[in-house]
């Protein structure tokens, strides 16, 4: 297993099969978040990118909403994160949060799946 250090220099465990919680924001009808509720949504990312914990975020382009993939230690962390987005604690979104894992070449492909 490798190891990578993260911005903070902590060192994440690099195995091929981490489990990511991707997020899935949709806007609510009808409300719309002010350029400052963005601007904290960015800073939201930014320490996120910063603790190690963001692996992936953007907006959809065709729906107001968007995607975050966080690198958590567990599902209740992964629900302490969203519920701490402005776009989220301030009403502008709702989310889903899925546990995922990536295919990749270290993994041929075919991540382990856990029997549900």
């Amino acid at each position: 297993m490798a190891t990578t250090s993260t911005p903070t220099g902590v060192v994440a465990e690099q195995s091929d099969d981490v489990v990511y919680f991707l997020m899935l924001a949709r806007g609510v009808p009808d409300k719309a978040p002010s350029e400052e509720v963005f601007a904290q949504h960015g800073a939201h990312l930014r320490r996120l990118d910063h603790e190690g914990k963001l692996a992936l975020a953007g907006p959809f382009l065709d729906r107001f909403g968007g995607a975050i993939v966080l690198r958590v230690a567990n599902l209740d962390e992964a629900r302490r994160v969203a519920e701490e987005d402005p776009m989220v604690h301030g009403g502008y979104e709702t989310y889903e949060l899925v546990p995922w894992k990536q295919a990749t070449p270290r993994n041929n492909y075919l991540p382990t799946l856990e029997k549900r």
